[in-house]
């Protein structure tokens, strides 16, 4: 029986440059999972300003379309904010009610919120529920279709001094997206117009 022995036991060039070469593709292939994560991640993180602008105006329009004549509630509005009488929920009685809402824009924090005060906080003259829908906003104008007495035909106004409820409001809205300002507008009609 013989036996041979390695007279330098070890690891071959061939050998190392074949590690080498496995432990390279395994490491970009580890950075380039990792940076698609990172890129993912950061996508879904990010703020989509259209989609916000979207849910305002959905909202709006709800709000806007279950307008209601209310008496002790007049429909009032400028070029920065809306008040008219809508359904609101109501912790008390676990529905919607009647009640009053508010959209207005405040140019300092630079969002749109929304109060609304259902009618139990409004005979309490408790203040409502005020929720900000949208921030980064760098200008809103709130404007209503009517019918000019005066000219005898249909238009857009400024102000409404709360004598009666328009056909439409239009709301524009000025909103810095990804860097850049976009204008969106929305019109919806109300169906209790006079």
């Amino acid at each position: 029986m013989r036996c041979t022995e390695r007279p330098n036991s070890g690891f071959t060039m061939v050998e190392l440059l074949i590690v080498t070469v496995i432990l390279a593709v395994i490491g970009m292939t580890m950075y380039a999972a990792i940076s698609n994560g990172v890129k993912i991640w950061s996508k879904v993180n990010e703020r989509i300003g259209a989609e916000d602008v979207g849910i305002l105006f959905e909202k709006f329009e709800s709000d806007a379309r279950n307008c209601a004549r209310i008496s002790g509630i007049r429909f009032s509005g400028g070029e920065d904010a809306v008040l008219f009488a809508s359904l609101v929920p109501s912790a008390i009685l676990g529905s919607r009610t009647v009640g009053m809402i508010r959209y207005s824009y405040d140019p300092e924090d630079g969002a749109i919120s929304r109060s609304q005060r259902d009618i139990f906080d409004m005979y309490a003259d408790k203040d409502g529920a005020v929720r900000r829908l949208l921030k980064d906003v760098k200008s809103v104008k709130f404007s209503y279709y009517v019918y000019l007495k005066e000219e005898k035909q249909y238009g857009w106004r400024e102000e409404m001094p709360g004598q009666e409820i328009p056909l439409a409001v239009r709301i524009e809205a000025d909103v810095e997206c990804e860097g850049r300002t976009d204008r969106f507008t929305k019109t919806v009609s109300i169906p209790v117009a006079d």
